[in-house]
């Protein structure tokens, strides 16, 4: 069974918290090891946790920035960057011409808050 966790981008902030849960009334609530429960107050966008890991055993979240070699009919395309999302009932990479499987040969590069630059066109 898939570990169930979130995190938030907390835009006042413009800080990424890990490890985050509500307190059932809508209030988001912060919590972690050092600081214990803290309610992070403003606008924050939560972040599911997909259950799977990148290619160094980092854990992918949704608004994470993904770079894996995509093949298209038996034919490497080369590297490409996409966010992950969830779509149509399943996590996936969101590329500019459209969705993928999300592969584990792949690696977690950033995400769209802190490093929207990544998914630019270069």
């Amino acid at each position: 069974m898939r570990e169930i966790k979130f995190r938030a981008w907390h835009e006042e902030e413009k800080k990424m918290w890990a490890d985050v849960g509500t307190d059932g009334f809508g209030g988001i609530i912060l919590d972690t090891e050092n600081m214990g429960l803290k309610p992070l107050k403003g606008k924050a966008i939560i972040m599911q946790f997909t259950g799977l890991l990148d290619k160094n055993g980092k854990e992918i979240y949704e608004g994470d920035i993904y770079c894996q070699e995509v093949w298209m009919f038996g034919d490497s395309e080369g590297l490409q960057v996409g966010e992950i999302v969830y779509d149509t009932s399943r996590f996936c990479v969101k590329y500019p011409w459209g969705a993928s499987v999300l592969r584990f040969t792949g690696e977690v590069i950033g995400n769209i808050y802190e490093n929207p630059e990544l998914l630019e066109k270069k």
